[in-house]
């Protein structure tokens, strides 16, 4: 930086840099907000992916459950029926 330059000079190439500066991070910020919302979407809709995702297993788990009862059940029916 010279010397000889005036300082009004100076001054304002410095608030062309600052504007430029704001500018970017202004067009940053508006990407950041962009990718948020795309984030918080996509955790909605994997929160409801993990929910048919549970309720599959506990359907799932519930049917591997009842095979005893229906087992028995079976049984029961059998003896019944060659009695």
């Amino acid at each position: 930086m010279s010397t000889s330059q005036n300082p009004s000079a100076i001054k304002d190439r410095h608030y062309a840099q600052l504007a430029g500066r704001l500018s970017a991070l202004s067009q940053n910020v508006i990407d950041l907000h962009g990718h948020v919302e795309l984030a918080a979407e996509h955790s909605q809709k994997t929160r409801v992916l993990a929910a048919n995702q549970a309720s599959l297993f506990m359907a799932a788990n519930a049917q591997e459950l009842d095979v005893p009862n229906r087992n028995a059940q079976e049984f029961q029916d059998d003896v019944t029926v060659r009695q």
